[in-house]
């Protein structure tokens, strides 16, 4: 169906056309439709021009420094190594990300701070929120 008002968009008045309306696709108000004795409730309001597009989510919120290191495990750790994996940070990995910290984690979270120029302490291998930002926008 085309996206157009074939008799305009709908006013309080009656604009009844059979041909147009046999012939020509798109949207009709009640006061177009030819068998119709009524018209409808008010004028349409003006509708954008065109569909904007759905906006980019945003990062998964940061779960803090404590979420990661020896001895941790949560989703955030194997949300952390799927993304490290899809940016191609994942050599480390003999089979892939799971939820228990390893030292395979460190490792690849350090080849992407390295990648960012990072050195000393902001290339520990302990994401951060600006780690994670990066990662993950």
């Amino acid at each position: 169906m085309p996206d157009a008002w074939p008799m305009g968009t709908p006013t309080w008045n009656a604009n009844r056309n059979e041909h147009t309306w046999e012939t020509k696709g798109g949207h009709y108000g009640h006061g177009q439709v030819p068998e119709n004795q009524h018209t409808d409730p008010g004028p349409m309001p003006k509708w954008p021009a065109g569909t904007s597009p759905a906006p980019k989510p945003g990062p998964p919120p940061f779960p803090g420094r404590s979420a990661f290191g020896p001895g941790k495990s949560n989703a955030s750790i194997l949300l952390l190594g799927q993304q490290l994996v899809r940016r191609g940070f994942g050599k480390h990995y003999r089979v892939g990300p799971t939820r228990d910290w390893g030292d395979a984690d460190r490792l690849n979270v350090r080849d992407f701070q390295l990648a960012q120029k990072w050195s000393g302490s902001d290339a520990d291998g302990f994401p951060g929120p600006q780690t994670w930002a990066r990662l993950f926008g």
